[in-house]
């Protein structure tokens, strides 16, 4: 066996990236949060740092870590608009810096082609926080997820604190709110409502059909306790998704919840960056002449509620009593669970299980979100067509009391989800 130092070390010796960013950087012995951001050809830093600097302070220190990032070939346009953020925060940084909030503004200019982007930069800046936390003796420190266009609710750090002491979370997808209103194009709002409709209308639909790791996904609205991230093997180099990925390898843990009293909010722009996310979803929203937004049809949801209403009693069933089970199924999701082997596993997960509730946990590690979304995406492309976002939102009136607006205004009716969803935080905690 390995000595317990060793032990802890074993991450960052082989997993994490392999360079220290603050190595001749003190740390204070009261550290205990660190919010991470990945910069890459950003204009609004500073405005998500002065953000973060008035925030409410909570008992603990804080730190903030930049890591402004490039390829080895990016544009010479884009280099220099790094180079040009990189000194006007590490300006900034000088000068706000305190005793128990310190900032830290990171430039990597060779990031390898193959695998420079956002999950990288996260990898690199969120692997930097562990070490952190290992010089404190702290492997209970929280790693915030946030963005370089991103701002925040004054109450931010001393909610997520709050919260996981109270709770002893191992992680947390924390409220986010778009901005509804500004000085950009009227049209690039009406998107945003509707995508932020969108957003929470699937995790709804969700909770609705039985899911139990039904939370947002969303790498600037995210936190994590240090030991933890090392113990699922840290963040992914993924290019786009490398949140959704990383998150649900972390909510099957267990105590996970919403941080509901605080919040962010994300910008609404337009990306080229990435192939889908936000960004990606305003720009094709500002190429269509229409004003349908799309989303899943509900009657997925229902599908799939047949098959998870059933899950805690499966571990009870007979061979003969599952075939039966899985020809009483819809369509869609009878040939989706034939395809993926389901009579097999079930009878596989039974076998090693030695109660219900490690059978019901092998279930949903086996059916998880990536599993979700890629039935969603079969039975949408096999039978049913993408709905109006009214449509979907129609539907989940006849399945929560969210309280109607009195005209028919799509951001009223955000407001009124945002409202439900603060009032009733997704949580999942395990015996």
């Amino acid at each position: 066996m390995l000595p317990e130092k060793l032990k802890n070390q074993i991450y960052l010796q082989r997993y994490a990236y392999p360079f220290e960013l603050l190595k001749k950087e003190p740390v204070s012995d009261h550290l205990e949060m660190v919010v991470t951001i990945p910069c890459f050809n950003e204009s609004n830093l500073i405005e998500s740092l002065d953000s973060l600097y008035h925030c409410q302070k909570p008992i603990c220190d804080v730190e903030v870590i930049v890591l402004i990032n490039q390829s080895e070939n990016v544009e010479t346009e884009i280099h220099n608009k790094n180079e040009e953020t990189f000194r006007e925060a590490t300006i900034w940084a000088k000068i706000h810096e305190t005793k128990s909030m310190k900032f830290f503004i990171i430039w990597i200019k060779n990031l390898p082609g193959k695998y420079a982007g956002v999950g990288l930069a996260r990898k690199i800046v969120m692997d930097e926080s562990v070490r952190r936390f290992k010089k404190t003796g702290n492997p209970n420190g929280i790693i915030i997820g946030f963005d370089a266009d991103s701002t925040c609710q004054d109450n931010f750090l001393v909610c997520i604190e709050k919260d996981f002491h109270k709770y002893n979370l191992n992680g947390g997808s924390i409220n986010f709110e778009h901005p509804l209103t500004g000085f950009q194009d009227h049209r690039l709002f009406e998107g945003i409502t509707s995508y932020e409709l969108h957003l929470r209308y699937y995790i709804m639909a969700q909770k609705y059909a039985g899911f139990p790791y039904a939370f947002h996904t969303l790498g600037s609205s995210m936190a994590v306790r240090s030991h933890v991230y090392e113990k699922q093997g840290g963040m992914n180099k993924r290019k786009a998704g490398e949140d959704f990925y990383f998150l649900h390898k972390i909510i099957p843990l267990g105590n996970y919840k919403e941080i509901n009293e605080t919040k962010v909010i994300p910008s609404p722009r337009i990306s080229f960056r990435v192939p889908f996310g936000t960004g990606k979803a305003m720009l094709n929203w500002m190429a269509k002449t229409n004003t349908d937004f799309l989303t899943y049809h509900p009657e997925i949801f229902e599908e799939l509620k047949l098959l998870f209403i059933q899950v805690p009693d499966l571990y009870q069933y007979t061979s003969d009593k599952l075939t039966k089970f899985v020809k009483s199924l819809p369509d869609n999701i009878r040939i989706f669970l034939l395809n993926e082997n389901f009579e097999k596993k079930i009878t596989d997960f039974i076998n090693h299980s030695s109660s219900s509730s490690t059978f019901y946990d092998k279930f949903f590690r086996w059916f998880n979100g990536l599993k979700l979304l890629q039935f969603v995406n079969f039975a949408t492309g096999n039978s049913y067509q993408k709905v109006s976002i009214k449509e979907g939102i129609t539907w989940l009136y006849t399945k929560y009391p969210i309280e109607k607006p009195l005209e028919d205004d799509a951001k009223e009716l955000l407001k009124n989800i945002r409202a439900f969803n603060k009032n009733n935080p997704s949580s999942y905690f395990k015996s």
